[in-house]
């Protein structure tokens, strides 16, 4: 384990796909360094997306977003927006099966989701 490294739990329960684990860790890690909480909602929406939990994925993305955003990281803010809208997007077409499982099964990551409907 490395010395120091809050959010060490969190990566360690996302490379295990303990996805509940990852969330409740990411929920609770304390965190003051702007990239250290953006690694820390990036990987809560990692782990809400892996769950089905689509808005809980899309907030914490926002949240990122927000983040990102007032410590002027732009590239991180303009990708971090472009991917919950692109989960929203998504949801929406999904709607009728009421579960975004079927459409999480589909892609690896967030980011392979984004990559693939960046353009809907």
């Amino acid at each position: 384990m490395s010395v120091g490294d809050p959010l060490e739990s969190v990566h360690d329960a996302l490379r295990r796909h303990d996805w509940q684990a990852a969330l409740d860790a990411a929920r609770g890690a304390s965190v003051d360094a702007p990239g250290l909480e953006a690694d820390r909602l990036d990987s809560e929406a990692e782990a809400a997306w892996w769950l089905g939990r689509l808005d809980e994925c899309i907030a914490a993305i926002e949240t990122s977003d927000l983040n990102a955003f007032s410590h002027l990281d732009l590239d991180r803010a303009r990708d971090a927006a472009r991917a919950a809208d692109v989960l929203k997007k998504a949801q929406d077409l999904d709607n009728t099966e009421h579960t975004m499982i079927p459409f999480i099964e589909k892609f690896r990551s967030i980011k392979e989701a984004v990559a693939r409907f960046g353009r809907i």
